[in-house]
């Protein structure tokens, strides 16, 4: 298992009702404790949340990418950065902590008004000019990598100390639902 791949699967892990797990990596706890804040502030569900920073970057926390967006969640100035936070420097922004408290409010904005994941996950992606509620192959990619993080959860853990939900999709309303079911 790649390093990126353990780290997904640990955050999961750590949210997902084992707060102990990964005792060894101080990062995977500092991600999955800012997510796990954010997240429920927001109301927005953690495990979208970890899997968008995932295919964003890695969870890389200092990944700028060629347009400009920076940090695990890739916020980007004039996009998901407004207000008070443009005036944060670059190396502000790359903080766990306001990096994911930034890119979870922008990300709820979106996922109130949709509720389907592929959904407001292609509005996230796509910037604040682009408010409309439909599914795109980037919103499906999320919640197939979210699958994924899955998958190496379990391998990662044994069945017997897995506590997650698997995570399926179902087509409803030309987009993909998020729906939890026992595993």
């Amino acid at each position: 298992m790649l390093q990126h791949q353990i780290l997904f699967a640990c955050i999961l892990h750590i949210l997902n009702g084992y707060p102990n797990a990964c005792p060894n990596n101080a990062y995977a706890h500092e991600v999955a404790n800012a997510i796990d804040f954010y997240s429920n502030l927001e109301s927005v569900h953690h495990d979208i949340v970890v899997s968008t920073a995932y295919d964003e970057s890695r969870f890389k926390k200092n990944a700028v990418s060629n347009r400009g967006a920076i940090g695990i969640l890739q916020i980007k100035r004039n996009g998901s950065i407004q207000g008070e936070d443009l005036k944060l420097s670059d190396r502000k922004l790359m903080e766990i902590d306001t990096n994911v408290r930034i890119g979870v409010h922008y990300l709820a904005q979106f996922a109130h008004k949709c509720n389907i994941a592929s959904e407001y996950l292609t509005n996230y992606n796509q910037g604040p000019d682009k408010h409309i509620c439909r599914s795109s192959a980037y919103g499906r990619h999320i919640v197939k990598d979210l699958n994924l993080g899955r998958k190496w959860e379990k391998q990662l853990f044994p069945p017997m100390v897995y506590a997650g939900e698997f995570i399926i999709e179902s087509k409803a309303r030309k987009g993909t639902m998020i729906q939890s079911v026992d595993p």
